[in-house]
């Protein structure tokens, strides 16, 4: 299915020069990703955070969800968190699991 995606994804992307001989047709190619590189070049050095912009946004989802849970320390590197008193799972840091299997 990736692959599939990605495939139509390309397509669209040369679609205006599918049909020009294939030296032009890849030097076309070649400047719209020229161009698609520089864009998002600029765009980064507006960035200000230390992270890049999809990452962030992961992140900043992730510390809305665990604004509502609870950690207790266990000892060593376990903590204890529950969500709300629904439910609690185990966290080890040394081991790096969780007890929610996720």
């Amino acid at each position: 299915m990736l692959l599939n995606t990605m495939c139509e994804s390309f397509n669209s992307f040369i679609l205006a020069c599918r049909d020009k001989p294939i030296l032009t047709m890849l030097e076309i190619v070649r400047c719209k990703l020229m161009r698609r590189i520089q864009g998002r070049r600029d765009e980064m050095k507006n960035w200000t955070k230390e992270i890049c912009p999809k990452i962030f946004k992961k992140v900043e989802i992730n510390k809305a969800k665990a604004g509502g849970c609870v950690t207790m320390w266990s000892g060593g590197g376990k903590f204890q968190v529950g969500s709300a008193g629904i439910s609690q799972y185990i966290v080890d840091l040394d081991l790096r699991t969780y007890s929610c299997r996720e």
